[in-house]
């Protein structure tokens, strides 16, 4: 997906993760300053749940069986 894909969110967080962007554009607007914005997707980290970190160790378990 590209970043200029339309925007069609399902969930209510979904649509505050895109007003939060639209709200620093704006404010980048307003002041003048370029905006970063990372879009991260499945970090992994010591302190998240297996739940949301499982596609990330299966991917480990798949490579390390190699």
């Amino acid at each position: 997906m590209t970043e200029d894909h339309p925007l069609n969110p399902k969930s209510p967080y979904a649509a505050s993760k895109i007003s939060d962007e639209t709200f620093v554009m704006a404010f980048s607007e307003l002041y003048g300053f370029k905006p970063v914005i990372l879009r991260l997707f499945n970090v992994y980290g010591p302190k998240q749940s297996r739940v949301y970190a499982g596609v990330i160790i299966e991917f480990i378990r798949r490579i390390s069986r190699g």
